[in-house]
């Protein structure tokens, strides 16, 4: 039996068959992307066949940037920053999804880069969002393929990474600005807020807290047990609920079913900064500051974030005199696990760190609490706006 005739043009490089052939008067140089020979002659029949869909393929014109984020999203559901991602990729479709994959590059970026850094978004967050778009771009070279096995982008662009600002300093507010924030905000972004600050949870583990993760009473303190998939660090923890994160729960239980806070759909809520009206409300609190003390509101105040009410939570108990390994331990900075950490020995000093956030229990906080003005039966347009949340 003879010895199979080699074709010209295919040259094997390690395993994987490669393409080295003039074909319509340009030189081929590409991998087929498979390890056998038959196959690999199949694209390179198919090629020659058809040099028009070469030139596509090298002009990369076939695929588009919203064509790779939708793959990519569609196959990325488990990563743990998925959503942020999405927020991510959002952004540069809205911007230049409608773009073939070949014409992402450096100076197709930068103004849109540059608009970012003039509404004040820091150079971290471009960072990321830039990273997230080369992780899609690289998908498109090393996985996607199409018919003929060939990638979607045949080279992916080098960026410069944006470095205009120093990051942005944690913000924890003061007691006024929260009485302006909270009165802005509408019932369950009013809920979320109070329980940011006073359970520390970060914006994505309370967005993902479920009614079932929900423990037994410890003396009188509501407890729940964040799971290790939804914590950041991937730890799981305890987190205590004082009085007023217990009254916000309270009112919330029974009006959804999985989730505290959920959509209609009964999935999670979207990320609170970009898809819960957070900025409009932020307008609308540094305004009504400025009229209630007429002063200007700090630079800070202007551009908090949600995440801002985490760094609040911390402060305000090292203000109390909370010792800086108990602020730890419940913020979830520390790394010991649920068994070593929350001991019941141990429970009763969390419970009375997050109590010294309580307000005092004077007729006006009661009044508040009853009248619903935490967002609870009534709104806040009944009752006026008036008085304050009593935290002062």
């Amino acid at each position: 039996m003879g010895t199979r005739k080699k074709t010209e043009g295919l040259f094997l490089r390690g395993n994987i068959w490669h393409i080295d052939k003039q074909i319509g008067g340009e030189r081929i140089r590409t991998s087929t992307g498979t390890s056998d020979e038959r196959e690999a002659e199949r694209i390179l029949t198919s090629l020659i066949a058809s040099p028009s869909k070469w030139q596509q393929l090298v002009s990369g014109a076939s695929y588009k940037l919203i064509d790779a984020s939708e793959r990519w999203i569609l196959e990325n559901q488990r990563l743990r920053a998925i959503d942020r991602d999405v927020q991510d990729l959002k952004f540069w479709c809205d911007c230049i999804g409608h773009l073939p994959l070949n014409e992402i590059h450096q100076a197709t970026i930068e103004p849109h880069l540059e608009a970012r850094r003039k509404q004040g978004i820091s150079s971290n967050t471009a960072k990321r969002a830039l990273s997230t778009l080369t992780r899609v771009l690289t998908a498109a070279h090393t996985i996607y393929r199409d018919e003929w096995h060939q990638p979607w982008l045949l080279h992916v662009p080098k960026f410069v990474m944006p470095s205009w600002s120093e990051p942005r300093k944690p913000y924890p507010i003061s007691m006024e600005e929260q009485d302006c924030l909270l009165e802005a905000l509408d019932s369950d972004l009013r809920d979320f807020v109070l329980l940011l600050i006073h359970t520390g949870l970060r914006d994505s583990e309370l967005r993902k807290l479920k009614w079932e993760f929900e423990l037994q009473k410890e003396q009188a303190c509501l407890v729940f047990q964040l799971p290790a998939e939804i914590a950041k660090n991937k730890r799981s923890r305890l987190v205590f609920c004082n009085a007023v994160a217990r009254e916000v729960i309270e009112r919330r239980r029974g009006a959804t079913k999985v989730y505290i806070f959920e959509t209609s759909a009964g999935q999670h809520r979207s990320r609170t900064s970009s898809g819960w009206g957070w900025r409009g409300a932020r307008d609308r609190a540094v305004g009504l500051y400025e009229a209630r003390y007429g002063s200007q509101a700090q630079e800070g105040f202007k551009r908090v974030r949600v995440h801002d009410m985490r760094h609040t939570f911390g402060e305000r108990l090292r203000a109390a005199g909370v010792t800086v390994d108990t602020v730890g331990d419940l913020l979830g900075h520390r790394g010991r696990g649920v068994s070593a950490l929350y001991c019941r020995a141990q429970n009763p000093e969390l419970i009375n760190a997050v109590r010294c956030l309580e307000p005092p229990k004077s007729p006006q906080w009661q009044r508040a609490v009853v009248s619903g003005y935490f967002g609870g039966p009534q709104s806040v347009e009944k009752q006026g706006r008036s008085g304050s949340y009593g935290w002062t």
